[in-house]
C-alpha cells in the first residue's frame, strides 16, 4: 500500500467542465450563464500564469465565442485580467475580494490557528484545515514550522478526497450512503487508478474505525507522510485536519504513536471551543 497513486486527469479541468455542463432541467432557477462564468474562473491552476481563449474553451467545454463574451465581462468586473498584446487571461484581484468575507467570518480558523501552529512546530511539518467541496477539500487555514522542508500549502489549495489522509478522514466521517455517492463521483472523475484508490480507501476506513484517524504514506506526494482526522465545522460543514511531515524526519511508528494522538486532541479542542 505504499507509493503514489497514478494521476490520470486534470483536476481543475474536471471541475470547470462539471460546472459548465451542469444539467438545469431539475432546477428552473439555475442560472446557466452565471455557472459558465464561474467555470471560466475555475479553469485556472496555480501552475499557469495565464490561459488563452482556446485553452479556456477546452477546459470548460464551452464554445470559444461564449468564452470570449464571458471573459470580456469578467475582465470588466475585475475577476480576470487580459494581456495587452495577446489573447490571454489571468485571474484578477476581485477574486480575493470575493473570498475575503468568507475567510474572515470563519471562526474555526481563528480558534484552530494557534493550536495548529503548535503542532506544526512540534512535528516540524505542516498542519492544514480543509473544508469539503464536492469531491475535494479546500484548505481554509495552514500552519508550518519554520524548519519544515514541506512547501506551505496556500489557503484555497485543493486536496483530492480519494488520495490524501485529510480526504480519507473526511470520507470516514460520512454516513455510508453519502460516502458511497462521493466515491462513485471520485471513480467517475478518473483522476487516479481506481483499483489502487479503492483498496487504499478501504484500508483507511478500517483504520479509522479502529483508531479514529487515517494516514497517507506518499499517496499524493512521494516522501511525505500524513495523518488526517475529521472535524465538525461551526455550522455542521464537513471539515478535516491533517499533519504532513517529511518521511525521513519520522521514527518508526511515530506517525501513529505520536502525531495521530496529537492531531486527534487538537480536533477535540477545536470542537469543544466551537461548542460541539
Amino acid at each position: 500500500m505504499s507509493g503514489r497513486l497514478l494521476w490520470s486527469g486534470s483536476l481543475c479541468c474536471l471541475h470547470a467542465r462539471a460546472v459548465a455542463e451542469t444539467a438545469v432541467d431539475a432546477d428552473p432557477y439555475f442560472a446557466t450563464t452565471l455557472a459558465r462564468g464561474l467555470a471560466v474562473m475555475r479553469a485556472f491552476t496555480p501552475a499557469e500564469e495565464s490561459l488563452s481563449n482556446r485553452e479556456l474553451a477546452e477546459r470548460t467545454g464551452l464554445a470559444r465565442p461564449t468564452v470570449s463574451r464571458l471573459a470580456r465581462t469578467l475582465v470588466q468586473l475585475g475577476y480576470l485580467r487580459q494581456a495587452l498584446t495577446r489573447d490571454r487571461y489571468s485571474l484578477g484581484p476581485a477574486v480575493l475580494e470575493l473570498a475575503h468575507p468568507f475567510l474572515a467570518n470563519l471562526a474555526v480558523r481563528r480558534i484552530a490557528r494557534p493550536l495548529m501552529q503548535r503542532l506544526a512546530d512540534a512535528a516540524k511539518g505542516a498542519v492544514s484545515l480543509g473544508m469539503r467541496h464536492g469531491i475535494d477539500l479546500v484548505l481554509v487555514e495552514s500552519c508550518q514550522n519554520a524548519q519544515a522542508i514541506t512547501a506551505r500549502p496556500d489557503v484555497g489549495a485543493v486536496r483530492p478526497m480519494e488520495a490524501t489522509a485529510m480526504g480519507y478522514a473526511s470520507l470516514a466521517a460520512m454516513a455510508p450512503p453519502e460516502r458511497t455517492a462521493v466515491l462513485e463521483r471520485c471513480r467517475a472523475a478518473a483522476r487516479y487508478d481506481w483499483r489502487t484508490v479503492r483498496a487504499r480507501v478501504d484500508a483507511e476506513l478500517a483504520r479509522f474505525r479502529a483508531h479514529g484517524y487515517c494516514v497517507s504514506r506518499g499517496d499524493q506526494r512521494q516522501g511525505m507522510f500524513a495523518v488526517g482526522v475529521p472535524l465538525g465545522g461551526p455550522t455542521g460543514e464537513p471539515m478535516a485536519l491533517n499533519c504532513v511531515v517529511a518521511a525521513y524526519q519520522l521514527k518508526d511508528g511515530e506517525l501513529e504513536a505520536d502525531l495521530a494522538p496529537r492531531l486527534l486532541a487538537l480536533a477535540r479542542q477545536v470542537e469543544a471551543a466551537l461548542g460541539h
